[in-house]
């Protein structure tokens, strides 16, 4: 079984929005819709986990319901942080699947994620155990000090920039957060994939576009926007 776990459960204050990012409509459509339109459509999900901001749950089953999302079986509610969100959603799932289950992860935030990219993951973490989306990074990258300034270069080609999704086998990425809940790893950003790389496990690559934007400053919000223009644009 296929399931994916879709975390909305944010705030996203860096947007500036009186409401949370993922309920702002574009184009009289919730960015959470573009995100969850594309796991409906996708054949190989079976059902979706929505990890949603608690007082805004009933909104989301009504945008759920007027945008025909169907394969959303439980509507949980989402933690403090991005990782807690990840946590309540994996435990909805307890006793529930078998341990070689795939759980896709990806939060709600990602409005031209594709079903190429889910297909994909799943694949790689079919055949190795993990399948995370990333592209290799083009930026020059440095580790900083203290006093924030640059001390030493990161060389681009052994640097990978991630984006969602991120597949994982079930019964591994629980032990892998249940550790970190019990305090039991090595410092590590709270974050699935680095909690799962830091539990032992070896992350392996699926294939991330470009066009995966994550909905994060008031200017992706206007990038969205001409985006789906370009994209509905007539080909001339």
């Amino acid at each position: 079984m296929n399931i994916a776990i879709v975390l909305a459960g944010g705030v996203g204050a860096r947007v500036g929005s009186e409401i949370p990012k993922q309920f702002i409509k574009i184009f009289e459509k919730p960015i959470m819709i573009y995100t969850l339109e594309t796991f409906e459509k996708c054949s190989i999900i079976d059902k979706i986990i929505l990890v949603c901001i608690g007082s805004h749950i009933d909104l989301a089953k009504q945008y759920c319901y007027e945008h025909n999302i169907t394969k959303v079986s439980n509507f949980i509610e989402g933690g403090k942080e991005f990782v807690n969100s990840c946590m309540n959603g994996m435990n909805s799932l307890r006793n529930k699947c078998e341990n070689d289950d795939i759980v896709i992860i990806t939060s709600a935030d990602r409005p031209f994620l594709s079903q190429e990219e889910i297909e994909d993951a799943i694949r790689v973490c079919e055949k190795k155990g993990s399948g995370v989306a990333a592209r290799p990074c083009s930026l020059c990258m440095f580790k900083v000090g203290n006093d924030r300034t640059g001390s030493s270069e990161y060389l681009r080609n052994n640097l990978m920039q991630t984006a969602t999704p991120w597949a994982f086998r079930y019964g591994s990425l629980l032990s892998a957060l249940d550790l970190f809940k019990d305090n039991k790893l090595p410092n590590c950003e709270p974050y699935p994939i680095a909690i799962y790389a830091a539990a032992g496990n070896t992350i392996y690559f699926s294939k991330a576009k470009a066009e995966n934007i994550k909905i994060t400053e008031p200017y992706d919000i206007a990038l969205m926007e001409q985006m789906i223009i370009q994209r509905e644009a007539p080909r001339k």
